[in-house]
């Protein structure tokens, strides 16, 4: 992305509401420029157990059925990564 560090780091300077930020590598040049000003929240990949149960929750708020297998299936390929595994 171009010009998206430099549109960031202004809203830093401009801005009075929080900014949240998530990225998968911190260790980037790029980031690594921008974390003295942020407060780094660590997340941790979630075992596929624990994400067929989300994702159990998920579809029944949303009224589907889908097999307890095909959600392990899922919860497996995405690597333990909430948000690949919901989209």
């Amino acid at each position: 992305d171009r010009e998206g560090l430099s549109e960031i780091l202004k809203m830093f300077k401009t801005t009075r509401m929080p900014i949240i930020l998530t990225v998968n590598d911190k260790s980037t040049p790029k980031i690594k420029s921008i974390l003295a000003q942020c407060k780094v929240i660590q997340f941790y990949k979630v075992d596929a157990r624990t994400l067929t149960g989300l994702f159990k929750e998920i579809i029944k708020k949303e009224g589907l059925s889908i097999p307890e297998s095909t959600l392990f299936q899922i919860a497996g390929a995405c690597g333990g990564d909430v948000r690949y595994g919901i989209n």
